[in-house]
Protein backbone atom coordinates (compact mmCIF):
# COMPACT_ATOMS: atom_id res chain seq x y z
CA UNK A 1 0.00 0.00 0.00
CA UNK A 2 3.11 2.06 0.73
CA UNK A 3 3.65 2.41 -2.91
CA UNK A 4 0.71 4.33 -4.04
CA UNK A 5 1.49 7.40 -1.96
CA UNK A 6 5.08 7.44 -4.36
CA UNK A 7 4.27 10.46 -5.99
CA UNK A 8 7.71 9.88 -8.53
CA UNK A 9 6.87 6.49 -9.56
CA UNK A 10 6.17 6.36 -13.27
CA UNK A 11 6.83 2.82 -13.74
CA UNK A 12 5.94 -0.81 -11.88
CA UNK A 13 6.92 -3.63 -13.39
CA UNK A 14 4.83 -6.77 -11.24
CA UNK A 15 4.04 -9.28 -14.11
CA UNK A 16 5.45 -12.96 -12.96
CA UNK A 17 5.04 -11.72 -9.04
CA UNK A 18 2.35 -13.76 -7.05
CA UNK A 19 0.15 -10.99 -5.51
CA UNK A 20 -2.98 -11.81 -3.92
CA UNK A 21 -4.23 -8.97 -3.70
CA UNK A 22 -4.35 -7.01 -7.34
CA UNK A 23 -6.37 -8.68 -10.04
CA UNK A 24 -5.37 -9.23 -13.74
CA UNK A 25 -7.18 -7.51 -15.33
CA UNK A 26 -6.06 -4.55 -13.09
CA UNK A 27 -2.16 -5.41 -13.42
CA UNK A 28 -2.85 -5.20 -17.23
CA UNK A 29 -3.93 -1.72 -17.17
CA UNK A 30 -0.23 -0.65 -16.34
CA UNK A 31 1.26 1.45 -12.99
CA UNK A 32 -1.52 3.99 -13.23
CA UNK A 33 -4.49 1.77 -12.36
CA UNK A 34 -2.23 -0.34 -10.00
CA UNK A 35 -1.05 2.57 -7.65
CA UNK A 36 -4.92 4.21 -8.11
CA UNK A 37 -6.22 0.11 -6.58
CA UNK A 38 -3.89 0.64 -3.76
CA UNK A 39 -4.16 3.89 -2.81
CA UNK A 40 -7.88 3.01 -2.78
CA UNK A 41 -7.19 0.31 -0.45
CA UNK A 42 -5.64 2.57 2.06
CA UNK A 43 -7.82 2.78 5.09
CA UNK A 44 -8.92 6.69 6.02
CA UNK A 45 -7.51 6.88 9.57
CA UNK A 46 -4.08 5.60 7.83
CA UNK A 47 -1.30 8.06 9.14
CA UNK A 48 -0.33 7.11 4.82
CA UNK A 49 -2.60 9.74 3.30
CA UNK A 50 -1.72 13.31 4.12
CA UNK A 51 -4.07 15.85 5.63
CA UNK A 52 -3.96 17.94 2.63
CA UNK A 53 -4.62 15.32 0.11
CA UNK A 54 -8.14 14.22 -0.17
CA UNK A 55 -9.25 11.16 -1.77
CA UNK A 56 -10.49 12.61 -4.61
CA UNK A 57 -6.81 13.19 -5.72
CA UNK A 58 -5.98 10.08 -6.01
CA UNK A 59 -4.33 8.83 -9.10
CA UNK A 60 -6.17 9.21 -11.90
CA UNK A 61 -9.68 10.44 -9.96
CA UNK A 62 -10.61 13.31 -12.65
CA UNK A 63 -13.86 11.87 -14.68
CA UNK A 64 -13.40 12.36 -18.43
CA UNK A 65 -17.02 13.73 -19.49
CA UNK A 66 -16.35 13.33 -23.11
CA UNK A 67 -16.21 9.64 -22.32
CA UNK A 68 -19.12 10.20 -20.63
CA UNK A 69 -20.75 11.02 -23.32
CA UNK A 70 -19.01 8.90 -25.69
CA UNK A 71 -20.42 5.91 -23.44
CA UNK A 72 -23.83 6.84 -23.75
CA UNK A 73 -23.73 7.32 -27.56
CA UNK A 74 -22.09 4.05 -27.99
CA UNK A 75 -25.12 2.14 -25.93
CA UNK A 76 -27.72 4.38 -27.81
CA UNK A 77 -25.68 2.46 -30.89
CA UNK A 78 -26.05 -1.08 -29.20
CA UNK A 79 -29.57 -0.64 -28.33
CA UNK A 80 -30.48 0.57 -31.84
CA UNK A 81 -28.60 -2.57 -33.35
CA UNK A 82 -30.31 -4.96 -30.61
CA UNK A 83 -33.82 -3.66 -31.93
CA UNK A 84 -32.43 -4.24 -35.57
CA UNK A 85 -34.28 -6.74 -38.07
CA UNK A 86 -32.81 -9.99 -38.28
CA UNK A 87 -30.88 -10.42 -35.40
CA UNK A 88 -29.81 -13.80 -34.25
CA UNK A 89 -30.33 -14.87 -30.85
CA UNK A 90 -26.05 -15.06 -30.11
CA UNK A 91 -25.80 -11.75 -31.72
CA UNK A 92 -28.68 -10.28 -28.71
CA UNK A 93 -27.24 -12.25 -26.17
CA UNK A 94 -23.44 -10.35 -27.16
CA UNK A 95 -25.31 -7.10 -27.34
CA UNK A 96 -26.80 -7.24 -24.69
CA UNK A 97 -23.60 -8.15 -22.70
CA UNK A 98 -21.64 -5.56 -24.39
CA UNK A 99 -24.81 -3.11 -23.58
CA UNK A 100 -24.16 -4.16 -19.79
CA UNK A 101 -20.63 -3.30 -19.72
CA UNK A 102 -20.97 -0.39 -20.70
CA UNK A 103 -23.34 0.95 -18.78
CA UNK A 104 -21.88 -0.44 -15.79
CA UNK A 105 -18.65 1.75 -17.06
CA UNK A 106 -20.68 4.52 -17.32
CA UNK A 107 -22.71 4.24 -13.60
CA UNK A 108 -18.80 3.90 -12.37
CA UNK A 109 -17.99 6.94 -13.83
CA UNK A 110 -20.54 9.09 -12.72
CA UNK A 111 -20.29 7.81 -9.23
CA UNK A 112 -16.14 8.82 -9.49
CA UNK A 113 -17.66 12.39 -10.96
CA UNK A 114 -20.05 12.69 -7.94
CA UNK A 115 -17.56 11.59 -5.47
CA UNK A 116 -15.20 14.42 -7.20
CA UNK A 117 -17.74 17.35 -6.41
Amino acid sequence: LELAVCKELKNLQVSGNPFRMLKYSVIQRGTEAILKFLYNKIPEDSTLLQEDAPRSQAPGASVDTAKMEALKREIEELNGELGGFGVSSAKKYALKKKIALKRATLIRMERKAKENR
